[in-house]
């Protein structure tokens, strides 16, 4: 809901024009207001995104009343008013109606260790007058960005790439880290293409000092379902869970809305906020007029007259490539999740209507909602008997891209099978079109895969795994800078913490059947509704983005952006030529197409950040 920025030296002081750099790249997150706080060895900045308490009392950055602590913060505290009644706050003279405002008095108190207790999304730098520390900290799940680098004995950091690459005074580009984004579409963990910018990780504080840096990790997700949990008392925990999410974000001072799909978890969200507030809300969708296969729109209406809400759509009829070029150099996001798009382009609808969105994210990754879960289930029940690698010949033989790559995954555990159906392609076939050697041996996100140990069920392992790798590493980064392009904020009730911590709980049968998952919340649906939402098939939000390639607008967007560029692509492709997939993505080789978008988002990133001046 802001942008953050700020920079820390040990032995020289930084200026108030540094953290002005920083901050003018980050002003479509914040219209609301920019402030600017400094002394000797520090420089803190903030746009502000004003969404509580709309008075020049919300402003940031923001001191404690003994002006020891100096906070800024982008996000929000949904539990601030139960905070309130926590001792550390008794007698403290609030300003104003904050949410913000209560992390003072409970830091002053408590320290790194009110971080747990915080509810909602949140990226934030306190600077302790009195330590000379610098505390940062990232909310449980990641869903506010945060972006540090270490320069001139200090560091520098900011809510968006884009914002700190312009205070580097040297970008070097990471071939490692590139091939690890063609596999995900995006990079995986912490690092990015540019050597020496970090990503905070989430449910992390970091504190910067003379002595150093050091980052712990303050909260996990439970690996350990309860087996008392299931049937009607599963059902029952967990909707209980996602209403108190929900009247939690319905709590706000501008006007709310709901990004609604066709799909099951945005309805429920839209259905929960209806019942919370009494009254009927706004929803969004928006549509594809050439792809009724990726066109949610009559769905979205059924929903959406359940709830009887003011029911807003739209279909894409923005200059894709227009688009995309703004998204990738205003933020600085190397994302190719092509849905990217039409996210960005709802919000910035939608913002004629309301500046806070709620919606259904995470329902999938908690409630095992996706087709991968159910094959990563069978591939670990498989694994070691032989039988997995069997069925997986067959998969030459089977109908459908979707469905081959189905089969195919079979053949090894449920980490890598997840890496072959969660990548923009399989990692073979991906090898085949990279330079021999340039993908690690195993793969990036087999590795990263691997490194996380949870339940014997296949399909809860894969959600335990997307929760801490994709939600952070696509889901998140795409809506958070999607939105925030047009000052848009937008929550996201299944990813509360605790209901992530009752969701987590259930066992995996509980929460995915034979071959469809999120049964709790399908379980407390009237019977008509559960009989539509069971017969809708699920699209996601992708685009129709073969067809965009093959011709109009976006493919001659694609041509040009790949005809004559080869240095991002040298040491990753042979001949550095990505036009040649595009090319053969056009002549019956639709698999190629993820490849080829990402190719398109990595020349656009290069050219606007990397490519050293004629």
């Amino acid at each position: 809901m802001c942008g953050i920025a700020g920079a820390w030296r040990a032995a020289a002081s930084p200026e108030a024009p540094c953290a002005l750099e920083l901050l003018d790249g980050l002003a479509h997150r914040g219209p609301d207001g920019k402030g600017i706080w400094w002394e000797d060895s520090i420089v803190l900045g903030h746009h502000r995104l004003a969404i509580h308490d709309l008075s020049a009392a919300g402003t940031q950055p923001m001191a404690s009343d003994d002006q020891r602590l100096v906070l800024v913060i982008n996000g929000t505290i949904h539990n601030a008013a139960e905070l309130k009644a926590d001792p550390a706050c008794a007698g403290y003279p609030f300003q104003g109606r904050s949410d913000s405002e209560v992390l003072l008095p409970l830091w002053r108190r408590y320290g790194v260790d009110v971080l747990e207790r915080l509810r909602g999304p949140f990226a934030l730098a306190i600077w302790d007058r009195v330590d000379r520390a610098l505390w940062l900290a990232r909310d449980p799940l990641g869903k506010k960005p945060l972006h540090w680098s270490q320069m001139d004995g200090g560091i520098v950091f900011a809510s968006e790439m884009a914002a700190l690459l312009r205070m580097l005074p040297e970008r070097r580009y990471r071939i490692d880290a590139a091939a690890a984004y063609l596999q995900a579409g995006y990079v995986p963990g912490n690092d990015t293409v540019v050597e020496g910018v970090h990503k905070l990780a989430p449910a992390t504080w970091m504190c910067v000092d003379e002595r150093g840096v050091r980052t712990t990790r303050y909260w996990a997700p439970p690996t350990a379902a309860d087996p008392d949990l299931v049937g009607a008392r599963a059902d029952d925990a967990l909707e209980d869970a996602l209403q108190r999410a929900v009247a939690r974000r319905t709590r706000t001072d501008r006007q709310l809305g709901v990004m609604l799909s066709g799909g099951l978890d945005s309805a429920k969200v839209l259905e929960a906020a209806t019942a919370e507030l009494g009254r009927p809300l706004p929803a969004f969708t928006l549509g594809f007029a050439d792809s009724p296969r990726h066109d949610e729109r009559s769905d979205a209406a059924e929903s959406a007259a359940f709830a009887d809400a003011t029911h807003h759509t739209w279909t894409f009829d923005a200059d894709a490539g227009a688009l995309l070029t703004e998204l990738v150099t205003t933020t600085g996001e190397l994302l190719a999740d092509s849905s990217w798009l039409p996210t960005a382009l709802i919000c910035r609808r939608a913002r004629e209507h309301a500046v806070v969105l709620l919606c259904g994210d995470g329902g999938d990754e908690i409630l095992l909602g996706y087709r991968r879960h159910g094959v990563a289930r069978w591939a670990q029940r498989l694994h070691g008997t032989g039988l997995g690698r069997t069925v997986a010949t067959l998969a030459p033989l089977v109908p459908g891209i979707r469905r081959r790559q189905g089969l195919a995954a079979l053949a090894g555990d449920a980490p890598s099978s997840l890496a072959d159906l969660v990548g923009l392609m399989p990692r073979g076939a991906l090898r085949q079109e990279l330079l021999p050697g340039v993908l690690s041996d195993p793969d990036p996100l087999t590795t990263t895969f691997e490194g996380i140990s949870g339940p014997a069920d296949g399909a809860a392992l894969a959600g335990l795994i997307d929760l801490q790798t994709y939600l952070p590493g696509d889901l998140l980064p795409k809506i958070d800078r999607a939105s925030m392009l047009s000052g848009v904020e937008v929550w996201a009730p299944f990813l509360d913490p605790d209901v992530i911590d009752v969701a987590l709980r259930i066992p995996g049968t509980t929460r995915r059947g034979l071959t469809r998952g999120k049964r709790p919340l399908l379980r407390k649906l009237p019977p008509a509704q559960r009989a539509r939402h069971l017969r809708r098939p699920k699209r996601g939000f992708a685009v129709p983005l073969l067809d965009w390639l093959q011709g109009g607008a976006y493919g001659r967007f694609a041509e040009e952006v790949l005809g004559d560029i080869r240095t991002p692509f040298e040491g990753l492709l042979p001949d550095a030529n990505a036009h040649r997939l595009l090319t053969r993505a056009r002549n019956g080789e639709p698999a190629l197409a993820p490849l080829v978008h990402a190719c398109v988002v990595l020349a656009i990133f290069w050219d606007a950040f990397l490519r050293r001046p004629a």
